[in-house]
């Protein structure tokens, strides 16, 4: 035996504390210690040697050694919960690939004593993780680009119906990196992008090929800024009615700064500030034991929701009719995209100031439409919705025809409508909206010579045989007015 292992006894003497005891509750006598040198490390040591050790060892306070005359231990690492936590935290995180998952857990588990088995390590089979391997070495690369005020340069990805992630863009995305940051269980990148010298944030699961590069542009952001941007929410005051079994769900989610009181129907009256999309997501989920009473606008949209979905769950033939509700004052974008549907009736009501050009994209059928006469802002004429104020044709069906007076036919009007095979576009129209005509019936269109823009995909996917000639008509022209479906991928990729 030489020396230097002598030497460095006191040091295994430590290492195998940590491993066989690792709290006040399981100690090693000075022959148990002695046995774990000779078989571990080839050193035999006598008791009195064992106890000089154990003494440097004990006075060395961050070492957190203990004697006793019921034996020695070491304790104040991780102890086992904390250690479970840990474990099921990279258990959790579905943007850490498997194989690194089981590699921190075993980095984890060596931090604890031998009898340590985290029983959970088991369910990692059954547990969604993310393919990419690279996460954790751009974690590295994001952070050293941060401290150095370096740019990074990566390919984003999203993942596609092959179910493998492929690059959004053709070119790779030039990042000042800010932040990192987790939010709803996601990795987060938040960055100033420096083709658009604006923040975005990046899930760090999907980026690939990440390296660091010099930066043109200095980020300005602070940390109000990413709080504002992650956490845009903004509190208002709710009013629920629920039945006593409900309370435990409102304060897991939203705390216990609400006040309750008693209903007069037997229902408990609850009062709290929320997000208003937290509170109608939580509404839909607990319908059957919770009522939002206020504010109103909580209430339409939760009413918008499960109209949505009732025809969205409904057959086509028995899809009679979508009324709206008075009281409703907007038709929000998607608030009807129903791609598979056909809608013999639709009716809006005197209320509904706003309707987004997105609320009924890809409805494939709209038979009839009708605007309650008394609407300030809309009329109905010739089964089209009009903006009265600008001649604006704002929706229409496979039964419209569009009114000489039309200006403008606003982007998504036609939408998807595969009933709808010939259209009349009148002269006096001067724009046609992007994705107007998108995917409908149509086989062939006259374009008038007053129309002077046509914006993006106007006609893209549509059946239309022999195409316009606009090329000294019109004074703006989108991308892939007439597109097939090739050309179309390809030019929303690049964009």
């Amino acid at each position: 035996m030489s020396y230097n292992s002598n030497r460095l006894a006191g040091l295994h003497i430590y290492s195998i504390l940590l491993e066989h005891t690792g709290d006040k509750e399981h100690r090693l006598t000075h022959k148990q210690i002695a046995y774990y040198l000779k078989r571990d490390y080839g050193i035999e040591l006598e008791r009195k040697s064992i106890s000089i050790y154990l003494k440097e060892l004990e006075a060395c306070e961050e070492l957190n050694v203990e004697t006793t005359p019921k034996g020695s231990c070491a304790y104040g690492r991780l102890d086992d919960s904390e250690l479970r936590v840990l474990i099921d935290s990279v258990l959790s995180s579905k943007f850490i690939d498997k194989k690194r998952s089981l590699e921190l857990i075993q980095k984890l588990c060596s931090l604890s004593h031998e009898r340590f088995k985290p029983k959970s390590i088991y369910s990692l089979d059954s547990t969604v993780k993310s393919e990419n391997k690279s996460l954790l070495s751009n974690v590295d690369l994001i952070v050293e680009a941060i401290d150095k005020g370096k740019g990074i340069k990566f390919v984003y990805n999203s993942y596609e119906a092959d179910k493998k992630l492929h690059p959004i863009s053709d070119t790779p995305f030039v990042v000042v990196p800010y932040q990192l940051f987790i939010s709803d269980g996601k990795y987060y990148l938040f960055g100033l992008v420096e083709t658009e010298k604006n923040y975005f944030k990046f899930e760090l699961d999907k980026i690939t090929l990440c390296s660091i590069v010099e930066k043109s542009v200095e980020a300005q952001a602070n940390s109000r800024d990413i709080y504002a941007f992650v956490e845009s929410k903004e509190l208002v005051s709710i009013k629920m009615k629920v039945e006593a079994c409900a309370i435990n769900d409102v304060i897991t989610y939203f705390g216990k700064d609400i006040s309750i009181t008693q209903s007069h129907d037997k229902l408990l009256e609850v009062r709290f500030e929320a997000d208003l999309n937290d509170v109608c997501q939580w509404a839909l989920r607990h319908g059957d034991i919770a009522e939002i009473v206020s504010p109103n606008e909580a209430r339409q949209k939760i009413r918008k929701i499960i109209s949505r979905m009732n025809i969205a769950y409904t057959k086509d033939e028995e899809i009679k009719q979508v009324i709206i509700p008075n009281g409703t004052t907007e038709i929000s974008k998607w608030d009807f995209v129903l791609f598979d549907k056909k809608i013999d009736y639709l009716f809006i009501p005197k209320s509904v100031s706003k309707i987004s050009s997105r609320a009924f994209y890809g409805v494939r059928s709209i038979a009839k439409i009708t605007v309650d006469e008394n609407n300030p802002v809309y009329h109905s004429h010739n089964n089209c919705i009009i903006e009265t104020k600008t001649n604006t044709l704002i929706l229409g069906g496979e039964n419209s025809i569009i009114p000489e007076y039309v200006t403008k036919i606003e982007k998504g009007a036609f939408n998807g409508r595969e009933a709808l095979k010939s259209i009349e576009i009148p002269n006096g129209v001067a724009e046609i909206g992007y994705m107007a005509f998108y995917q409908t019936g149509l086989s062939s269109v006259k374009i008038p010579n007053s129309v002077k823009i046509i914006d993006s995909f106007a006609f893209a996917l549509c059946k239309i045989k022999e195409l316009p000639s606009l090329e000294k008509q019109l004074e703006v022209t989108g991308q892939g007015i007439f597109a097939d479906f090739d050309e179309m991928k390809k030019l929303l990729k690049n964009k």
